[in-house]
Order: structure tokens, then C-alpha cells, then sequence
């Protein structure tokens, strides 16, 4: 292919092998500095290598320790995949210890003090390896020693040699120990089993105890060594770990100190041939510019003129240019402008007529929603009147809050709350509903339960929760049906309902895919509720379960719809969860109840972000 003399390829390959040449030039430098860098990043790498095998030998154990002291495998068969990946190391670390002997310099090596590392290293496996014994002699849940204390007491459990109370307390003050470490909990157990030996005569019964109060104490004397005193193998390991922290870090002060001066000579050579080839890119570069922006400017020239006419103008080029593809391109963008003139004037055409039709299409439109939004605005007020105000649940339950946020307009989630009282009873009424869907859908499903609850309770006097549940499923499969076919429609509604006695104290719960929540002395309580929900699937005469749960004062209770923890937010823009909602609830009950919903909705809103809401949100909860 014959070129033109002006060809843009023609200046780009000449400018492309001069700059091929200088980077040959550049590259060439760059060997040979990295060539005499290589010897000092050999050392750097074993430094490193020592550090990350170091890192990742405390990781190993600090793991070991989280994770294979409560798994039973690792007491049962003596081995563990921590200790494996240890020895291994082992091999590494002697292989590397070889290998620094060998390093050219030796200087540095010795002043990164790699013996000190190496006996650091040494101590920590070793103080480790008797941890490991201790910990399988103390044993966990069924071996070791801790295994022996949990025969005894079992054995005394299945033998009835003392009284379901007496049993309790022990592995009450037993488990506080395990899980706390407090002396007072190891006096206390300890004073317990004295005075049960005092109570009971039988020499059964006495070794038994006896027996079982040497083996707590066997497990508190191996956990003294383990972890309680000072002079602990634990921590034993944490000082070895920190001195092994402060060599890495010096021996890295003492790498990075080594490695600015290598890099600062690799350096100025460096910035001495870039500045070169700087200079020489930038006046080739400037020349291509000079020779080729003329033509550009042309194009530029005709382009502007064109978009500054509305694209409906096209002048006839008076333009000198040289021979080369930015005349040819000039020329065809002069043809292509005269086609775009003409579509254009045919397109505005089109686009009045139309314009037109869409104008009168989007007045019908604004019309029609601003009648459904106030036809929603309407329902609102008047599924509004269903629900009790503050007011009113305040009266019932004093200690109590209501987090209520529609996703839309109307609700699919109610609240029902109510006094009974006759000449024998006086109960309080909390009921929780999540209907199925949100918005108009699940309203209409809401107030047909409220209406169904309000027949069945006031009306109908069925008090216990199981049967009012069992009373509503029966009403909903009786109304959610297609005439003629007798189709079921699978429509209805997840609900709790809790009695709460204001004579007795006693308080019932039954529930329908809705758990309710107990905080007693800062320990959160799951009362399960049924697998199924009121109406959809669940067939007519289904027996509901009835929980009866005993309180103190000072409990805190919780009903929620899903909509709190089904909402995606976070960080990871994941669900919430039935895990993040314990942990909210368990965080919230330290606050007064008034503050709690508060709390609770600043956490919600936190969570979901920008996100939006997908689903209706009510959460109750009330204190005795």
C-alpha cells in the first residue's frame, strides 16, 4: 500500500521508533539497577517469610485456643489440624534459619538480631506444647477431668440421691464457674456440696459428693495454670507474643532503614534518565501536535459551526487542507451533515405530533393518581381508627412502646390491645398481626382480622390464646374463599396473641409464625411459635399450642412483624436477621422502656440506610 507524503501512519512510525529506542535505553537501566537490588530484597523476603511465619504461628495457637479447647474431636483423638499446621512450620522455620546463615549479608543479619527471633519462636512452641497437655488433662463436656466432674454428677442426677433443687444449685454454681472464672461461684459450689455432705448420711452419697467436689476443684487448679494467675501459660504466651511483635517491628525499622538508601541511589539514577526521556517524549510529542492539529482544528471549526446551528445547517466547505485521512474525514462529515439536516427536519415533525399525544396522555394520568392518593390517604385514617393509640396501650400497659412504620400509605402489620375484666378476671391483651403483603392488600386482610378479633374476644369471650388463634384460622378459611369453587385463596396473617393475668400473674402466649421475646435478668428467651399462619395453608380445626410462662418483675416482653429483621442494610447491604434483632432487643432492655422504641428506631433507620423499607415494621413491647 502506497502512502501518502503527509500520512499521519508515515509521522507515527517515525516518532514511535525513536521512542522505542529511548525505552530500550530506560529499560536497560532499570536491569541493571535491579540487578544489584536483588541480593538485599533476597534478605528482605527471608525477614519478611520470618515474620509471616511467626504471625501466622501465634494465629495458629491463638485459634487453638478459641476453637479446639471446646471441640470435642480434639479431646477425643489428641490431635488437631492447629498442632499439624504448627510442626510444619517448625520444618519452615529451621529450613529458614539455614538459609540466613548462608545470606551474603551477614552484617545486617546480625544486626537484625535473627538468633534472638529464633529462641522467641522456640520458647512460644514450647510453652504452647505444655498448654496442649494441660488442656487435654482438664478435658472438656464428656473426657478429661471436666468429663469425670460430669459423670459424677450425673450419676447422682440418675441415682435421685438429691432433690431436683439441690441438683440445680450445684450445676447452677458449676456452670457460672465454667463460664465466668470467678472464685466467689467456686465458694459457693464448694460450700454447697459441704452442706449437702452434712445433710445426707449415706456413704453413697457422701463419696459421691466427694468425689465430684475434687474433680471441680482438679478443673479450677488446671485452669489456674492455664489462664487465672499471673504467671499463667496464657499469659506466658501473650509476653512472648509481644516481644515478638517488637523484634518484627525493629527488625522492619532496620529493613526499611537498609532498603530508603538503596532505593534512594536506584533513585537518583533513575529520575536522571527519566528526566531525559522526558524531554525528548515532549518535543516529539509537541512536533506531532504542531503537524497534525491544523487538519484537527479544521474539523473542529466545521463541527462547532454545525451544533451551534441546531444540526440543521450545512455550509459548503472553503477550507485549504493537505492530503491526508483528516481531509478525507472533513469531506464525509461535510456529506454526513446535509443527510443529518434533512432527518432532523423530518424528526421534529414526528416529534410535535407526538408530544402532543403524550401531553393529553400524562393530564389523564396526574388525574387518576391524585384520586387513588386520596382515596389511600382516606383508608389511611381509617385503618388509623382501628388501631389503639398510645394512650389507650398505655393505660393497659404502663411500662410498654409501640414502633409502628407503614412501608406505604396503609398497613398490612395491627395492633390489637384490650382490657377484660368480669367479676373473676382481669386480663390485658396484646396482639401482634402481620398480614400478607403491605399496602392496600394487606390492609383490607388487617381489618378483617381486627373485626374477627374483636368478634371472638368481646363478643365470642374466648380468652385463651390457643382458642382464639384456632377462632380466627377457622374465620379466615371460612371468608378467604372463591364462591362456586370453593377455592381457598392463600391469604392471611402470622400473629402472636399474649394474655397477661392482673390477679394471678400468669401469663399465656400462643402464636402463629410470630415468636415472642423474654428478657429476664439480661437473658434473652425464645417462646416458639407454631410453624404456620392463621388462614393460607393452614387448615380449619388446626390445634394451636398454648404457652404459659412464668414472670418476675422486672421482665421485659417483645412481639415483632418480619418487616424489622427482613430489611437489607449494613454494610454488606445484607438482612438484618433474627440474630441482629436478639441482639438489638438484648441492647435496648438495658435502656427504660419510654426509651427503648427510640433506640430502636435509630438502630432500624441506621441499618437500613439509603435502602429502601420493603416491608411494614411494628414492633411492641412491654414491661411487667
Amino acid at each position: 500500500m502506497k502512502l501518502r507524503p503527509y500520512s499521519i501512519r508515515n509521522n507515527i512510525i517515525v516518532a514511535n521508533t525513536f521512542l522505542i529506542a529511548l525505552y530500550a535505553i530506560l529499560i536497560t537501566t532499570i536491569v541493571y539497577n535491579n540487578n544489584r537490588y536483588n541480593a538485599f530484597l533476597h534478605l528482605k523476603n527471608q525477614i519478611l517469610n520470618l515474620s509471616a511465619l511467626s504471625r501466622n504461628n501465634t494465629a495458629l495457637i491463638n485459634t487453638f485456643l478459641v476453637n479446639e479447647t471446646i471441640n470435642p474431636k480434639f479431646y477425643r483423638f489428641g490431635i488437631s489440624q492447629y498442632v499439624r499446621e504448627i510442626e510444619k512450620n517448625k520444618q519452615k522455620l529451621f529450613r529458614l534459619k539455614q538459609s540466613f546463615k548462608a545470606n551474603e549479608y551477614q552484617s545486617i543479619v546480625e544486626e537484625l538480631n535473627t538468633n534472638g527471633f529464633f529462641k522467641s519462636i522456640s520458647l512460644q512452641l514450647s510453652v504452647f506444647d505444655s498448654l496442649k497437655v494441660l488442656q487435654l488433662e482438664r478435658g472438656f463436656q464428656d473426657f478429661g477431668t471436666v468429663g469425670k466432674m460430669r459423670n459424677v454428677i450425673h450419676r447422682i442426677e440418675h441415682r435421685n440421691l438429691l432433690t431436683s433443687k439441690d441438683l440445680l444449685t450445684l450445676r447452677r454454681h458449676e456452670k457460672d464457674y465454667l463460664i465466668r472464672k470467678q472464685k466467689k461461684y467456686v465458694d459457693l459450689l464448694n460450700h454447697e456440696v459441704e452442706h449437702q455432705i452434712e445433710a445426707h448420711c449415706e456413704n453413697n452419697t457422701v463419696q459421691m459428693l466427694s468425689n465430684y467436689q475434687y474433680y471441680f476443684n482438679q478443673v479450677i487448679a488446671l485452669d489456674s495454670i492455664i489462664y487465672i494467675d499471673d504467671n499463667s501459660l496464657y499469659n506466658k504466651l501473650l509476653s512472648i507474643d509481644l516481644g515478638l511483635i517488637r523484634q518484627i517491628e525493629k527488625a522492619n525499622r532496620i529493613i526499611d532503614a537498609h532498603e530508603y538508601r538503596f532505593d534512594k541511589i536506584k533513585q537518583i539514577r533513575l529520575i536522571s534518565f527519566s528526566v531525559t526521556f522526558i524531554l525528548i517524549s515532549f518535543g516529539l510529542n509537541l512536533f506531532l501536535a504542531i503537524r497534525l492539529s491544523k487538519n484537527l482544528h479544521a474539523l473542529h471549526l466545521s463541527l462547532k459551526q454545525f451544533v451551534a446551528s441546531g444540526y440543521r445547517e450545512s455550509s459548503p466547505l472553503k477550507l485549504k487542507l493537505k492530503n491526508d485521512e483528516v481531509t478525507d474525514l472533513i469531506y464525509n462529515f461535510h456529506l454526513l451533515k446535509s443527510e443529518i439536516v434533512l432527518l432532523i427536519n423530518n424528526f421534529d415533525d414526528q416529534l410535535e405530533k407526538r408530544t402532543q399525544k403524550i401531553e393529553k396522555q400524562s393530564a389523564k394520568l396526574q388525574e387518576r393518581n391524585q384520586t387513588i392518593q386520596e382515596s389511600l390517604a382516606y383508608a389511611s385514617k381509617i385503618q388509623q381508627a382501628l388501631l389503639p393509640d398510645l394512650k389507650h396501650i398505655h393505660k393497659i400497659f404502663p411500662e410498654s412502646f409501640l414502633i409502628y412504620e407503614p412501608r406505604d400509605a396503609v398497613s398490612g402489620d395491627f395492633v390489637w390491645v384490650k382490657e377484660i375484666k368480669t367479676r373473676t378476671k382481669d386480663y390485658s391483651f396484646a396482639i401482634l398481626g402481620d398480614c400478607t403483603g403491605h399496602g392496600v392488600p394487606g390492609a383490607m386482610i388487617s381489618m378483617i382480622a381486627i373485626t374477627s378479633l374483636n368478634h371472638i374476644i368481646l363478643n365470642k369471650k374466648r380468652y385463651k390464646p390457643d382458642q382464639i388463634l384456632e377462632y380466627l384460622n377457622n374465620k379466615f378459611n371460612d371468608l378467604l374463599k372463591e364462591e362456586g369453587n370453593q377455592q381457598k385463596m392463600y391469604d392471611g396473617v402470622d400473629i402472636a396473641v399474649v394474655r397477661f393475668d392482673n390477679i394471678t400473674k400468669e401469663l399465656q402466649y400462643a402464636g402463629a409464625n410470630i415468636n415472642l421475646f423474654q428478657i429476664s435478668e439480661s437473658v434473652l428467651i425464645t417462646h416458639k411459635s407454631d410453624r404456620t399462619a392463621v388462614g393460607r395453608v393452614t387448615e380449619s380445626n388446626y390445634r394451636f399450642a398454648n404457652h404459659t410462662i412464668s414472670t418476675s418483675a422486672g421482665d421485659l416482653f417483645y412481639l415483632a412483624s418480619d418487616g424489622f429483621k427482613d430489611q437489607f442494610g449494613g454494610e454488606n447491604n445484607k438482612k438484618l436477621k433474627s440474630i441482629g434483632l436478639f441482639n438489638l432487643l438484648l441492647e435496648v432492655s438495658k435502656y427504660d422502656v419510654s426509651s427503648q422504641s427510640e433506640v430502636l428506631l435509630q438502630e432500624f433507620n441506621q441499618w437500613k440506610g439509603q435502602n429502601e423499607q420493603i416491608d411494614d415494621v411494628t414492633v411492641f413491647g412491654f414491661g411487667l
